[in-house]
């Protein structure tokens, strides 16, 4: 299977004064195409940096960052805002949604930015919260929504254009078991369609779930 990312002697430092706090260390990384990767590692230890990094939203000090052949950090600002918003679908423990608008009209944001037309917008933003199972609930804010159903909203959100990478950071933290098991359900479906995933959790028995596990502690890939 190719690799679709491909991470090299990736360094991040960040300077408080006279103080330099090393984030990523030296951190190799490969994943292949439609593999589904989890990070694990205890608070600190980097793996949200690293996630970032991949994302397209921290520049690492030293390294380089491939991703489908072409080095992410070598792009012009408005190439890598273009990266992030064609490559990437970002999920958070924390759902980001727009508190004012509907489940609909939080998936149809990446689709704005895209270009497409409002009906095209609107078709494909219903089509992935049917999936999700989420189709009866498309004009509900997220207020109305419970813990599990914000989190179905921040996938599809994700999902809806198509990235050819799932980047997902913590997205079952803020769930009861139950919920959390539906989401990693759902990651698993996406994952069987051919979706590339990568999940940070702390939990071993949520990165458990993923076909293979990365671990991080302060700053470098421990196994």
């Amino acid at each position: 299977m190719s690799s679709l990312v491909q991470a090299q002697q990736i360094t991040k430092e960040y300077q408080t004064g006279p103080v330099k706090a090393l984030a990523l260390q030296g951190v190799n990384l490969t994943v292949s195409k439609g593999e589904f990767l989890s990070i694990i590692g205890p608070s600190g230890s980097g793996k949200s940096t690293l996630l970032s990094v991949i994302g397209g939203l921290c520049t690492p000090t030293r390294g380089s960052l491939k991703v489908d052949g072409f080095n992410v950090y070598d792009l012009p600002q408005e190439k890598l805002a273009d990266y992030r918003r064609e490559y990437i679908g970002f999920v958070f423990q924390q759902f980001q949604l727009i508190p004012y608008l509907t489940a609909l009209e939080n998936v149809m944001l990446p689709l704005v930015a895209a270009g497409l037309k409002n009906n095209q917008q609107v078709a494909a933003a219903k089509e992935v919260l049917e999936k999700v199972g989420l189709g009866q609930k498309t004009q509900r804010l997220p207020s109305q929504l419970s813990g599990g159903e914000q989190e179905r909203v921040a996938i599809s959100r994700a999902i809806v254009n198509k990235p050819p990478l799932i980047l997902a950071d913590e997205p079952t933290g803020a769930l009861d078991s139950r919920t959390t098991e539906e989401i990693l359900e759902l990651l698993a479906q996406l994952h069987s369609e051919g979706q590339t995933i990568i999940m940070i959790t702390h939990n071993p028995k949520v990165a458990a779930r993923a076909q293979r596990i990365v671990e991080i502690v302060d700053g470098k890939i421990a196994s």
